[in-house]
C-alpha cells in the first residue's frame, strides 16, 4: 500500500506497483500457485503492473523504439493477467456463480475482497 496515495474516494498509484517483479518471475509464480490467496496475491501485483505500464505508453511517441518495448512488456503482464483472471473465474464457476461477458469486476470483487483486496478504482489494494 506504499505505492498508493488516498484522496477522498479516489486511488492513485505513486510509484511503481511490485517494484522487483519481473514477468518471468510472475510466470515462475503463476506455475506454483497452490490455494485462492496465492491466486488473489499475484492477480493483484500482476494486474496492477499491467495497468501501470499501459498508462505509460503514454509517456513515448507512436512508433519509437521506447514505445515498442513498453507495448510489448505490457502485453506480457496483460497475458499474465488473463491466465490469472480465468484461474479466478474457474473457481468461481465451480461455486455456481455466472461470469458475465462484461463487468467481470462485479464478480472478481467479492473473490478479491475474501482474500485481502478491494478495488481502489483499477488498482487492486491490500486491506
Amino acid at each position: 500500500m506504499e505505492n498508493i496515495k488516498v484522496t477522498g474516494d479516489m486511488f492513485v498509484m505513486g510509484g511503481e506497483p511490485s517494484p522487483g517483479l519481473t514477468i518471468e518471475k510472475a510466470n515462475e509464480l503463476f506455475n506454483k500457485l497452490e490455494t485462492e490467496t496465492d491466486i488473489a496475491d499475484l492477480f493483484s501485483a500482476v494486474d496492477n503492473m499491467a495497468w501501470w505500464l499501459e498508462d505509460e505508453q503514454y509517456d513515448f511517441e507512436v512508433g519509437t523504439e521506447e514505445y515498442k518495448e513498453v507495448c510489448e512488456k505490457t502485453e506480457k503482464w496483460f497475458t499474465l493477467s488473463e491466465k490469472l483472471r480465468n484461474k479466478i473465474f474457474d473457481i468461481l464457476k465451480s461455486k455456481g456463480v455466472e461470469i458475465p461477458e462484461t463487468g467481470y469486476n462485479a464478480v472478481l470483487e467479492p473473490f478479491m475482497k475474501r482474500n485481502g483486496y478491494i478495488n481502489g478504482n483499477g488498482w487492486w489494494i491490500e486491506e
